[in-house]
């Protein structure tokens, strides 16, 4: 990440996009404080689409899907 300062709570939203007639995996990437946003592309057989939460309290760092959140 290109920021100085990482916020407790990161977002991965995962979801597919056609391009050229191919499916691809859309990963994105955001914090709120500061503003982060940064989107990656990968080829993909069977992409999926889901939200990811990662909450770092500095001693752990636990990752959920949005419907554990």
């Amino acid at each position: 990440m290109q920021v100085k300062r990482k916020d407790y709570l990161q977002v991965f939203k995962l979801y597919a996009e056609n391009v050229d007639g191919r499916s691809v995996q859309i990963v994105e990437h955001t914090q709120e404080q500061p503003n982060y946003k940064k989107k990656f592309k990968l080829n993909a057989v069977d992409p999926i689409c889901e939200k990811v939460y990662v909450i770092d309290d500095e001693s752990h760092s636990t990752m959920l899907l949005a419907e554990e959140y």
